[in-house]
């Protein structure tokens, strides 16, 4: 029999490269006898690389808890995939396009083949299962008449601008975004199953706004945004 009252237990033990589960199962028993019978109690502790911290998770049953699923203890990268969009908008007159330095309401653009060219990210479904993200813009953006907008660049220097408006496909309303954002709208990504196997996929309609002032022309006016994903810290 071996009794040990205090102390530490240490080991060390790899997964590198040899398909083993990462966790370690550790069983402890209490047995005793006393004047007319005996009991023993048992304990079983997880211990998980990354996860259990300072203290292992106890279970006081003589069965041994079930192994957690593989993707709660190392989730899997979620490997974003965005399909690129061309969003051309049809001809505009520029006298029916506001002025961005005018109090209203700015110019709906109309865009070609809208339902081909909606902005879908896809992933591995089980990478996003508990974690937020917010979808933003790097590109830069202007201040005019008071309003936070993106520009397109035209002939002879001219400038249009513009803001973006996304609305998510499942219809859920806080999945929306409106872009240029003054600070980053996390959202839980849906694990709906898609056409590909452990992915799942969401799309966006886009809205494109527009605003002029004295440089802009006519002719072809062009930009291109650039997304991200970020994580919830």
């Amino acid at each position: 029999m071996s009794i040990i009252t205090s102390g530490t237990v240490s080991f060390t033990f790899s997964t590198k490269n040899n398909g083993a589960f990462p966790t370690a199962l550790i069983t402890h028993v209490n047995g005793y006898a006393y004047s007319g019978g005996g009991q023993t109690s048992w304990a079983y502790y997880w211990f998980i690389p990354g996860v259990t911290i300072n203290t292992c998770t106890r279970y006081t049953t003589p069965t041994p808890p079930p192994v957690p699923p593989i993707e709660e203890i190392i989730p899997p990268e979620p490997a974003f995939s965005l399909k690129s969009a061309v969003w051309e908008l049809d001809t505009a007159d520029v006298g029916n396009v506001p002025d961005v330095a005018a109090a209203g309401n700015s110019y709906q653009a109309s865009i070609k083949n809208l339902e081909s060219n909606n902005l879908c990210v896809s992933y591995v479904t089980k990478g996003v299962k508990n974690q937020r993200y917010a979808l933003g813009v790097s590109n830069g953006v202007i201040v005019q008449g008071g309003r936070r907008l993106f520009m397109m660049n035209g002939a002879a220097g001219g400038l249009l601008f513009y803001k973006l408006s996304l609305t998510s496909n499942d219809g859920v309303v806080a999945n929306n975004f409106d872009f240029p954002a003054a600070a980053a709208k996390y959202i839980t990504l849906s694990q709906a199953a898609s056409g590909v196997a452990n992915r799942s996929e969401m799309c966006w309609t886009p809205r494109i706004n527009l605003f002029r002032n004295a440089s802009t022309n006519a002719g072809m006016h062009t930009d291109t945004l650039n997304f991200i994903i970020t994580p919830q810290a």
